[in-house]
């Protein structure tokens, strides 16, 4: 049998890193994650949104007349 003494293990502080607050460290930050999405939104998206707000819109201002 072991009969060494167990250390407890010492707690890790870390710290929580301070936002930015420029408008380009704001872009550094977001930046990529806008990238990655972009590529996946086409002109065929943005006109299928555009056409539905349109619908809608007119929808709702027809229930509300």
């Amino acid at each position: 049998m072991n009969t060494e003494e167990v250390q407890p293990q010492e707690s890790v502080q870390t710290q929580t890193p301070t936002p930015p607050t420029t408008f380009g460290g704001k872009l550094k930050t977001v930046g990529p994650g806008i990238v990655t999405a972009a590529t996946g939104v086409g002109t065929g998206d943005l006109v299928a949104a555009l056409v539905a707000g349109f619908l809608l819109e007119q929808h709702l201002f027809g229930l509300l007349s």
